[in-house]
């Protein structure tokens, strides 16, 4: 993703327009595994954040595949926090 879809992606979800925002954000996501890079798993990030603002029935999903498709990245800890607090009764 570049800086400019970032920036678009911002502005969107800054104007409560989430499902532009994500459209821009899940670009990066279809990718193969193997393609997959650091800026996909900030884009798979930022898509379980917005997607929780627009449908909160989506958080577990999102974080789930964070955790399950980028482990040792920097926003498996917080997408495994939000799972926790999901789950907890």
């Amino acid at each position: 993703m570049t800086a400019g879809q970032a920036g678009l992606a911002g502005t969107y979800a800054a104007e409560k327009q989430y499902d532009k925002a994500i459209q821009v954000y899940n670009d990066p996501c279809g990718l193969s595994a193997t393609a997959r890079s650091r800026s996909t798993a900030s884009s798979c990030n930022w898509v379980r954040r917005i997607s929780a603002r627009a449908d909160p029935r989506t958080r577990g999903s999102r974080s789930k595949r964070v955790v399950d498709e980028f482990p040792d990245s920097l926003y498996a800890g917080a997408a495994k926090t939000e799972l926790a607090q999901i789950s907890a009764p």
